[in-house]
């Protein structure tokens, strides 16, 4: 489902790679807002651990996530919508995807 919406965005003119996480991108990002909306349709629905309404525990999971992330190389830190990049990472852009969903795993794995 992921590929599909990511597959908008970058028919849309969106360098994934160049802007970072797809996840998170509408916050971080006013420069393709409009491709955002117009691909959002396509934007998979969230499992419950990753929505603030439903996880009781998600701001702490949030801090865990981003906490995982910088041990792991990534600059992020938590901004009131998830979280957004503090600087360059020498993490090729393959790597901090991985890096971004190994620590989600483990943020938001349902560990309750």
């Amino acid at each position: 489902m992921w590929n599909t919406y990511e597959a908008c965005l970058v028919d849309k003119g969106v360098d994934i790679r160049q802007t970072g996480s797809v996840e998170g991108e509408i916050a971080r990002t006013k420069r393709f807002a409009r491709e955002f909306k117009e691909c959002e349709i396509k934007l998979p629905e969230m499992v419950p651990e990753m929505d603030p309404k439903q996880n009781p525990k998600y701001d702490d999971d949030m801090r865990e996530w981003v906490k995982c992330m910088n041990a792991r190389g990534l600059k992020v830190k938590v901004v009131s919508d998830g979280w957004t990049y503090t600087g360059d990472s020498t993490l090729s852009f393959e790597q901090q995807r991985k890096v971004e969903r190994d620590c989600k795993m483990e943020a938001f794995g349902g560990k309750r």
